[in-house]
Formats: C-alpha cells, structure tokens, sequence
C-alpha cells in the first residue's frame, strides 16, 4: 500500500485483515465463504464494528476500503446495505407469484368439487326428512343459481373473486366472507398459542438433547419427543379436561369468548386446546432441532472455534444455534400453516366453533361455495407462511441471498 507515513497502521491493519480472510480463518469461524468478506472488505461506504481511531478509519476511506469486521461481530449491517435492493426485488417476485397460484387453486377448486357427490339442495330441503316435490328443488337450484351452464357459474365466481366477495353460502345464505371471518379468530389465536408453545419447548429441550447427547437428559427428552409423537392432540385434550376435574374439580371453560371481551375467560378457555395441540408441535420441531444441532456441530467452522479455545456454550449459542435453526423454521412454519385447517377434532373436544369445524360442515353439506372460500384462506396462509420462511433463512444464515 502506498499510503502516507500516517497512516500506514491503518494500511497495515487492512492488510493483515485480508490476508486472514484469504487464508479463510475469518470465513470459517463467522462460517461466511471468504469471496463474499472479500466483497464487503473492498466495497466503499459499508459501516461495520470500529477498526481504529478516527485518523486510521480516514486513512482506509481514503484508499477506496471499507473497514473489515472483527472475528465475531455482526455482518447483518453490511449484509443488509448491500442485499436490500435485491432483498425488495425477490418480495416483489413472490408478490406477484401469489395472484397466479391463487388463480389457479380457485381454478382447480371449482372444477373439482363439482365432481363430489351429491346435491346441497336436496341435502338441505330433505334434512328432517320431509317430502319435497321436484319442482320446489328446481325452484330453489334456479334461486341458488345452480341451474346456470358451469362456464357461466364459474365466470360468476371469478368476477366475485376480483372484487373480493367470495359468495354466499349455499346453505345458510351467509355471506362466505362473514361465516370466515367469524371464525377465523378463534383458530388463528389456537394455532398461534400453539406455535409459541411448541418453539419455547423445542427449542431448549433440542439444544439440550444435542449437546448431552447419549446421556440420560438426552434419553428423557426423547421419551417425551416420542410419546408427543404418539399421542393425538385430542385424546391428550379429553384427559385434560378429566384431570383438571378429577384433580382440582374445575371444568375449563368451554366455548370462546373474545380476547378483547375478557382475555382472562379468553386465555383460561383455549390455553388447554393449545397445550394439546402444541406438546404434539413440540415433539416434532424437538426431533428436528435436535438432528440438525449435531449436524452442524459436526462442521469445520465449529471446530476452528474450538481448537481456538472459545466456551462450548458460546460456540453454540453464537456460531452453531442460528444454523441450526433452519430446517426448525420450516418445520414451524409448515405445522403451523396446517394448523389453521387442521384442528377439527381438537375444536370439536373443546366446543370451539373454528375453522376447522366450519371446513367438515361444509364437506357434508356439500356448500361449494363455503369450501371454495375456506379452500382460498389456506392457500393464502401457506404462501405467506413460505414467503416468511424464505426471509428469515435469509436473516438466519447471511450466506443465504435471496437473489
């Protein structure tokens, strides 16, 4: 470096400091490939953690380098100046990826559920058991507009989808936006709760059964992964309910009421249904947290760490957990997109009129138009559930690039 005699500590500095991240020592402890520290080390006006004084800083500036981050600091801030533009450009792809997919599963949906058997108006006219003449059937398909050509049913629906109205229903007559909406709340608030209760369990209860692994902690954290595995959300839930009656003669409350109504009634009625359901959770993001822990504490970049006599438990918690967090975060992620329609036994346990509730109601009446909303909903929450898992595996791991 020809640089002035006052800053030559600064040169040296810089210098020492690339020709670690050649020799890849930097790379494999932050476990950032050495091209990409390279990339930030000669990109300009990139801030990271202090390298010097203020004159030595100055003196790098001046020769076109960015300061280089010390082993162990945080990369996010140079990550985040330089990925932001293709980080807006890869949301903006996936946006305009969710209005085709949504097209095409409504486009699939109606086609196919005229397929089942069965007619919703002579389920519903016969439902006592009383005698209906053909005529007041037909009438009532010519009010449902059931008795329309299906290419003129289906244009119908499709201009419903683009102004956002999804229909009324075929047996009650309900908006389907209405009957949603009403229940939406309830099995949202459910699967949320469970979620968060399965990642405060998972995620210790993995890292320990990792980290003392073959020994007795490990052994009891796998007894209890597997018997989550075994267990139905539902029969775990009746002997809830039986226990806290046998044991402390209360009965939870059964039913819902709002958050903002009464969040105590609130949180003493659905804190069981997703303790039930989320123990299950649990057992499976435990499983998972526990394989990819020892996967990645089996890499190079760990034992570097180690053989330069870092602390074990900083060696996970700072190097090895983030990593290891990935293939969790699709886990939660997908458990909690099927949670959503998945809660049928357990709403029906507890006497919660959920989504999942709402979604066999409908099957067995045959309400199209119902399951084709419902259908809709659980396709939105996948694609958001998956765009979200993409960015925070971008968050996560800095050697992932969205681009």
């Amino acid at each position: 470096f020809n640089v002035p005699p006052a800053k030559n500590r600064a040169a040296l500095r810089i210098e020492s400091c690339l020709e670690i991240v050649k020799r890849g020592a930097v790379g494999s402890l932050l476990n950032i490939p050495a091209p990409a520290i390279l990339k930030y080390a000669f990109t300009a006006n990139v801030y990271t953690s202090s390298f010097g004084s203020t004159s030595e800083n100055e003196g790098a500036s001046s020769m076109g380098l960015a300061r280089v981050p010390e082993p162990g600091t945080s990369t996010l801030l140079a990550s985040t100046a330089l990925e932001s533009r293709p980080m807006l450009n890869y949301l903006l792809r996936r946006l305009m990826l969710v209005l085709p997919t949504l097209v095409g599963v409504a486009i699939a949906v109606f086609f196919l559920i005229r397929v089942m058997p069965g007619d919703v108006v002579v389920v519903k006219l016969r439902a006592d058991g009383a005698a209906v003449t053909e005529e007041t059937i037909q009438a009532e398909r010519k009010r449902l507009g059931l008795d329309k050509p299906l290419v003129a049913q289906f244009g119908d629906y499709m201009w419903g989808l683009a102004r956002l109205d999804l229909g009324k229903s075929l047996w009650t007559g309900e908006s389907v936006n209405k009957e949603i909406w009403t229940r939406f709340p309830v099995t949202l608030q459910v699967a949320i709760m469970a979620t968060l209760i399965a990642v405060f369990i998972a995620i210790p209860l993995g890292t320990l059964s990792a980290i003392y692994r073959d020994t007795w902690i490990d052994n009891v954290i796998k007894v209890v992964a597997v018997s989550g595995l075994a267990i139905p959300g539902f029969w775990l839930g009746m002997i809830i309910i039986l226990m806290l009656l046998a044991v402390f003669n209360w009965l939870p409350k059964i039913g819902y009421v709002s958050v903002f109504e009464d969040p105590i009634t609130n949180l003493s009625a659905l804190i069981w249904p997703a303790l039930s359901v989320g123990y299950r959770y649990a057992a499976v993001a435990t499983r998972m947290m526990r394989s990819a822990l020892l996967e990645v504490m089996r890499e190079d970049y760990i034992r570097t760490a180690r053989a330069k006599g870092v602390y074990q438990s900083l060696v996970t918690r700072r190097h090895a957990l983030r990593n290891a967090m990935l293939p969790v975060v699709t886990v939660v992620g997908l458990e909690f997109a099927v949670l959503i329609g998945g809660l049928v036994v357990t709403e029906q346990v507890f006497n919660l009129n959920g989504i999942g509730k709402l979604f066999v109601d409908a099957t067995a009446r045959g309400d199209f138009t119902l399951i084709q909303g419902l259908v809709l909903l659980i396709a939105v929450i996948f694609i958001i559930v998956n765009l979200v898992v993409d960015l925070l595996y971008a968050w996560l791991d800095p050697r992932i690039r969205l681009n």
